[in-house]
């Protein structure tokens, strides 16, 4: 088991944590534009939305909801972490950071990782590369 309570893996599979955890992964999502802009752009973060089957703790340990993920060498920061909890109709309510809670079946808690910085200025980017940036943008 890896130090995180899981196998020594960051992105652990969602397969793994259903055989393992009372959980279903409803969502696993890239988070558009949450990477820092660069010569060399910071990658996205990602959501994912879990939905809980049995009654049990949940613990999330997370610092990233307070601080970005620095650039470097003119890079932009990535944008911070962010956690809700989802009960019943209730809507959205932020989750508490670094907290252990009692959470019941039908629960759902939506966790978005930080995305990383950037590296180098973002008005460095090779014309090629921002051009496929554009294009990319304007497709949708």
């Amino acid at each position: 088991m890896g130090t995180r309570g899981g196998p020594f893996f960051e992105n652990i599979p969602t397969e793994y944590l259903e055989t393992y955890f009372p959980i279903v992964i409803e969502s696993y999502n890239s988070i558009r534009d949450s990477g820092g802009a660069g010569k060399h752009g910071g990658g996205n973060g990602v959501e994912k939305i879990y939905r809980i089957l049995e009654p049990g703790e949940v613990s999330i340990h997370d610092d990233r909801h307070q601080s970005h993920p620095w650039g470097i060498r003119g890079g932009k920061p990535g944008a911070c972490s962010a956690k809700w909890l989802i009960q019943g109709d209730s809507g959205r309510k932020p989750y508490r950071q670094r907290s252990t809670m009692l959470r019941l079946p039908g629960d759902k808690i939506i966790f978005q990782t930080a995305g990383a910085g950037g590296w180098g200025d973002p008005l460095e980017q090779s014309n090629e590369l921002s051009e496929k940036i554009l294009l990319a943008d304007s497709s949708d």
